[in-house]
């Protein structure tokens, strides 16, 4: 609200309004007026002290009046956000449930091959815990004409082009032999992420 004249009370009155605002906009945190910071209860105790001034409460009780809106607005809009938040994380955990237990194995990859993210099935194909395969490369799991049948996909689909499923062999670990499988890559919605599936054919 901007005060036509120039009365130094009202002067006061408009600064510490300006003042209350941006508090409100840096706590984000739902805080009732009384329990807001040291600047935001001086202005409102200026506020109350100028509305029991004849000459003054008119426009005090005008602009308290206001603040008390914004305050409910703020909270209304900090609760449905906190709703909006909630649901979106409730949204994102259901997401990870059903990716983990997907009967096919899922890899996420970005361009150089190297191992992002990876399902239950893919742990247990690869014998690793998900946090031992981050950062792992792909080469290390495959032979290196699977990994050149990898790379040209990759390359492809940097391109824009799309990449057809192939078969590739997993190399063998202490806990199967190696295994042939049917495969497939695909972009992930994340700019140089890719999305590597399996599925098994038959022992090598």
């Amino acid at each position: 609200m901007i005060l036509r004249n120039t009365h130094p009370l009202q002067a006061d009155i408009a600064e510490d309004v300006r003042r209350r605002q941006e508090a409100l906009q840096r706590l984000g945190q739902g805080a009732s007026i009384a329990a807001g910071p040291s600047t935001a209860r001086a202005a409102l105790g200026v506020l109350h002290e100028l509305a029991q001034a004849p000459e003054t409460a008119d426009k005090a009780l005008a602009l308290l009046h206001e603040l008390q809106v914004h305050q409910i607005e703020l909270d209304a809009q900090i609760e449905s956000s906190r709703h909006a938040l909630a649901e979106a994380e409730l949204a994102l955990r259901r997401c990870r449930a059903v990716h983990d237990l997907l009967p096919v194995a899922c890899l996420h990859i970005d361009a150089s091959a190297c191992i992002l993210a990876a399902n239950r099935t893919a742990c247990a194909w690869l014998g690793r815990e998900a946090s031992a395969l981050l950062g792992e490369r792909l080469d290390r799991l495959l032979s290196p004409a699977d990994m050149g049948g990898l790379r040209d996909r990759l390359a492809a689909l940097q391109l824009g082009r799309g990449a057809a499923p192939w078969s590739l062999t997993l190399l063998r670990t202490a806990a199967r032999p190696a295994w042939s499988v049917q495969a497939a890559l695909s972009a992930d919605e994340q700019p140089g992420h890719y999305l590597l599936v399996w599925m098994a054919a038959s022992p090598a």
